[in-house]
């Protein structure tokens, strides 16, 4: 079985909100990927040294960023905020698969 055909279930990415023209920040753009999502719950730590527990790690084979949201499943809500589940990419990771065919991206929520 091939890694893409893992990547079953859906998930929503919230990406670069966009300026509401008064100096603060308006909605976020939409859309969905293919993911395989394990929720998580371990320690973590950013670059400032800043502990963390991560809530959940999404593989996929798609670029997203570290001020993306993700949320498990779809949904019409613009604000990642407002929606319970959501969770912000808190780190990333990539590495190649054993064979080293294809580039697999880790994210850890948090």
């Amino acid at each position: 079985m091939s890694f893409i055909a893992l990547l079953t279930q859906v998930c929503t990415r919230f990406y670069s909100p966009t300026a509401d023209g008064f100096g603060g920040e308006g909605s976020y753009s939409v859309d969905t990927a293919l993911v395989r999502w394990q929720d998580d719950n371990n320690r973590y730590e950013d670059a400032d040294g800043t502990e963390w527990i991560s809530s959940a790690i999404v593989y996929c084979n798609e670029e997203f960023e570290l001020s993306d949201w993700l949320y498990l499943g779809t949904t019409s809500e613009t604000d990642p905020q407002n929606v319970e589940g959501a969770y912000r990419i808190r780190k990333k990771y990539e590495t190649l698969n054993p064979n080293g065919s294809i580039l697999v991206k880790k994210y850890i929520l948090g």
